[in-house]
């Protein structure tokens, strides 16, 4: 059963690391611009070395931050973005991450 919980968690991951490749094709589709396979190949590498950059990231600050700090910095980060979209063209919804971020950092409080 312990296995089942796993495989969840990984078909989670890799439907999350993939979304934003979705999300940027279909938006280059509704533009009506069409990707050679060749563009979409390095735009899939770039995407999935970004995320691998960021777990390797993620590993290295588990080694020097606590579970508390680390919260505490996230939740910084998502209020950055979160403001920075804000005050740039985008919309009333590039605010969620900020407020989820406040949220991360009340908990972590």
């Amino acid at each position: 059963m312990a296995h089942l919980g796993t495989g969840l968690a990984v078909l989670l991951f890799v439907a999350a690391c993939n979304l934003d490749t979705l999300i940027l094709a279909m938006g280059y589709g509704v533009k009506g611009i069409r990707l050679s396979a060749g563009r979409r190949l390095v735009l899939s590498a770039v995407t999935t070395l970004v995320t691998w950059l960021s777990l390797v990231l993620g590993d290295i600050a588990a080694l020097v931050l606590t579970a508390r700090a680390g919260a505490r910095l996230g939740g910084v980060v998502l209020v950055g973005i979160g403001l920075f979209s804000f005050l740039n063209p985008g919309g009333i919804f590039a605010i969620l991450p900020a407020i989820f971020g406040i949220l991360v950092l009340v908990e972590g409080i």
